[in-house]
């Protein structure tokens, strides 16, 4: 059916870009779009325009509310989707949330929105002012059963249900009911403008619905946390809706609820090791908004309450004056793989001296190419297995090597790439320092896994390059205030490929030849899918035992695979392989991440990887197909399905270039160490 979509610009250029293409990926039939445009000239109304929106120009930017009333205005279909700048479709939900709302017009919908990394948003929530909520504010819903966990937490249900109030980040209604609701205050121009419509909303008979099958990526305060989170604001609107719209006691037990999660939060966080500064600051705006007091200067905000440290370092004391010293990276290997090519990237993007300490070896050959100044460790074996008694005398002499390059050199923070690094830096002694976690892998086992989260505890900011590793090194989510998920990027177009030759389809394994990245599973795949010819690119690691390598030469040797197989060893730029390619093929069971599945993007190859992890957070059904993991039959299935999709390339290429650029990532990460050092976490 059609729709309209309105959107609110303010300075939202690059955002608009993103959902724009998402849009072409994943609805069929453009929408009508509507876009009034309040910030200044940034090129988002011009690419808007170009897209075939119909423009509305409100250079004095009358709020958000306002703006929004303006483009439903200007609607001309049944229905209209509210929908934010920083929202990015995954799939057909946006059409399908568009029909709900035809089928059920007296009501808001709701989709579910998600991070970045794919975890829910906390997007939908009880109504205020109840003894209910109050309740969930003294309980720990996890705790509690589902049914009465939902109601408190109505962002986590799994079907369909009312709830109190959603995030306006993407919501749906005919467009006679938004026409009659306003749809929002016109004199709100900013924040708690959803709380106060779904409010409002119920007021005249319509529930606000949450569909939790229906997902919406949304990265959230694009425009309005430039300048700092203003919890002055935020508080003061909140009280103002409630009251308005609910009266009665309903501010009380509001204020009530509020205070307590607030004060929950700053006590769990300061018991836990965690910054507890945010929710005691989140409180001390709920005390002035009580009291009636206006809204503070940035910089009071942003001073650390009295009694809170101004950085968690596991090392107290250290003063909170930016410290002008160098940032020290630790790595504990000497091989140059995707994860140090990162690391390489994202620290020339920091502005202060950095120092690399790591083995000799490919990593530091590359360092020093790169004009970094190199500190020698000693070779230590990374092998884990029936040597658990040498990997902890290894730790320890790491430990050792880290809190010597400390008292010399003075850095201002120190940067534990991977899981040895920070199992050795997180108790020793770093001469004031504060310490940066970038985890790179998944915990290879249970008993690594609790060490690495009581080191993590012990890191100022912690940095993990998916979702999904940020999950497993905090699967309580305590440490969500200091963590931070960057992905990894590429400049694509340094990987822009011409259309591979034609002939017979071809695959390429990209990636060492040890058994978790599973080569036997790609070759399973290849003999189900008999006109596929398969390149393997990739060599065992320094050391491994070669049977796993021989047992895959006798598998491609057999007469299924016989003359499809090539096995093109170590190497230095894949593209080589990818320009001949038509798709990456992708089979570890649980890849942390996955760059190589971004540098395939960017050169326009569709990727096939098994859905779980780090891939979870790449591929979408418009540039490629997942399987499950393990599963050489769906494998092939899905392999077919991305041979045979015709515009599979370009999103490909748009889906890379959207959603990984590499100097944004390094950007990202200088600004976390930078940060760090000034003792901002």
């Amino acid at each position: 059916m059609p729709f309209t979509v309105v959107v609110v610009l303010h300075d939202s250029a690059a955002e608009l870009a993103a959902l724009l293409r998402s849009i072409d990926a994943h609805v069929g039939e453009r929408p009508q779009l509507v876009v009034v445009d309040t910030g200044t000239p940034d090129g988002g109304a011009d690419r808007a325009a170009a897209w075939g929106a119909e423009v509305v120009k409100r250079r004095d930017n009358p709020g958000f509310g306002a703006a929004s009333n303006a483009g439903v205005e200007r609607a001309r279909h049944d229905v209209t989707v509210l929908l934010n700048p920083d929202c990015e479709l995954i799939d057909g939900s946006l059409p399908a949330l568009a029909a709900i709302a035809g089928a059920y017009p007296r009501a808001l919908h709701a989709p579910r929105l998600l991070n970045a990394d794919g975890s829910v948003q906390r997007s939908a929530h009880p109504l205020p002012g109840t003894v209910g909520a109050l309740a969930g504010a003294v309980a720990h819903p996890p705790l509690l059963p589902r049914a009465l966990r939902e109601r408190l937490e109505p962002y986590r249900a799994e079907r369909s249900r009312t709830v109190g109030w959603a995030i306006a980040a993407c919501l749906a209604s005919t467009t006679a009911t938004l026409r009659e609701l306003g749809p929002f205050d016109p004199v709100a121009h900013l924040f708690a403008e959803d709380m106060d419509l779904c409010l409002r909303a119920r007021a005249a008979g319509m529930p606000t619905v949450l569909h939790p099958a229906l997902r919406v990526r949304h990265s959230g305060g694009h425009a309005t946390l430039r300048g700092g989170e203003p919890l002055d604001v935020l508080a003061a609107r909140r009280r103002e809706v409630v009251g308005t719209t609910l009266g009665g006691r309903a501010p009380a037990l509001d204020d009530a609820a509020q205070a307590l999660t607030f004060a929950s939060r700053a006590i769990g966080h300061a018991l836990l090791g965690g910054d507890a500064r945010r929710p005691a600051r989140q409180l001390a705006a709920l005390a002035r908004a009580r009291r009636g007091r206006g809204a503070v200067s940035p910089d009071e905000q942003a001073r650390p309450p009295r009694g809170t440290r101004s950085n968690p370092s596991h090392e107290g004391g250290a003063s909170s004056r930016a410290h002008a010293g160098p940032v020290l990276v630790v790595s504990a290997t000497s091989l140059f793989g995707g994860a140090e090519r990162v690391l390489l990237e994202w620290t020339a993007a920091i502005e202060r001296p950095v120092l690399l300490a790591c083995p000799a070896g490919p990593l530091a050959h590359a360092a020093a190419d790169a004009g970094l100044r190199v500190l020698a460790l000693p070779e230590r074996s990374l092998r884990r297995r029936g040597r658990s008694a040498r990997a902890g005398r290894d730790l320890a002499a790491l430990g050792r090597d880290v809190a010597r390059l400390a008292r010399g050199h003075q850095p201002a923070v120190v940067v534990a790439s991977g899981q040895r690094p920070l199992l050795a830096a997180a108790w020793a002694p770093l001469a004031g320092a504060p310490l940066v976690a970038l985890h790179h892998d998944l915990p290879p086992g249970r008993v690594a896994g609790r060490l690495l989260r009581a080191a993590s505890a012990r890191a100022a900011a912690i940095v993990a390059t998916s979702g999904a590793i940020a999950r497993a090194a905090d699967p309580e989510a305590r440490r969500l205030v200091r963590t931070r998920v960057i992905h990894p990027g590429v400049d694509s177009t340094s990987w822009a490929l011409p259309d591979p030759p034609p002939g017979p389809p071809r695959a390429l394994l990209l990636g060492a030849l040890v058994p978790w990245k599973r080569a036997d599973l790609a070759l399973e795949i290849a003999a189900r899918v008999p006109e596929l010819q398969l390149d393997i690119a990739g060599a065992p690691l320094l050391g491994d035992p070669a049977a796993f390598v021989a047992a895959l030469h006798e598998r491609a040797a057999r007469p299924d695979l016989a003359g499809r197989v090539s096995f093109l060893g170590h190497l230095d730029d894949p593209r080589t392989a990818l320009a001949e390619a038509h798709c990456l093929l992708h089979c570890a069971d649980r890849e942390p991440f996955g760059l190589a599945l971004v540098e395939a993007l960017a050169a326009g190859r569709p990727v096939v990887a098994p859905s779980a992890a780090g891939p979870l957070e790449i591929v979408t059904p418009a540039c490629g197909r997942l399987y499950p993991p393990a599963d050489a039959d769906a494998g092939a299935a899905a392999l077919r399905a991305a041979l045979a999709d015709p515009g599979a390339p370009a999103a490909a290429r748009a889906r890379a270039t959207a959603a990984f650029d590499g100097m944004a990532g390094a950007r990202r990460f200088a600004a976390v160490v930078e940060q760090t050092a000034q003792r901002l976490h």
